[in-house]
C-alpha cells in the first residue's frame, strides 16, 4: 500500500481554497475542496507480494462563481503527481449561487 495523502494534500493547500477531508465544517468559507482517497488497492503481484497499486482520489470544489480556475488547478496539481482524470462534472448544488463541481483521478503505481 502507498500513501501519498500528505504530498497531494500539501500542495492542494497552496491553492487560494481552505482543503477539508471528506466534509466542510458547518460554516465554510468559499471557495473550499474537499478531497478524499476512494480506493487504494493492491494491483498486481509478483512472488506472492504486491507489485502495484490503484489509488483512486474524489475531488470536490465549491465556489461562489466559477469553478474553472479551480478545476484547472487541481487537475494541473493531479497529473503531476502521476494520475489520469476519469470524471469531471457539474453537481447540482442547493444552495443558491453555489457551483459544484467533482473530479475523480486515478493511478497505477508501482511499490
Amino acid at each position: 500500500m502507498i500513501n501519498i495523502k500528505e504530498a497531494i494534500v500539501n500542495k492542494l493547500e497552496a491553492l487560494d481554497a481552505d482543503v477539508h477531508f471528506l466534509q466542510a465544517p458547518l460554516k465554510p468559507k468559499f471557495p473550499f475542496i474537499l478531497y478524499r482517497e476512494d480506493d487504494n488497492s493492491a494491483s498486481t503481484f509478483t512472488d506472492d507480494k504486491e507489485f502495484s497499486s490503484k489509488i483512486i482520489y474524489v475531488i470536490d470544489i465549491y465556489v461562489k462563481g466559477s469553478t474553472s480556475y479551480l478545476t484547472t488547478e487541481v487537475n494541473r496539481i493531479m497529473t503531476e503527481e502521476g494520475f489520469l482524470r476519469t470524471l469531471c462534472k457539474d453537481i447540482a448544488d442547493p444552495t443558491e449561487g453555489v457551483q459544484h463541481k467533482t473530479i475523480r483521478f486515478i493511478q497505477y503505481k508501482i511499490i
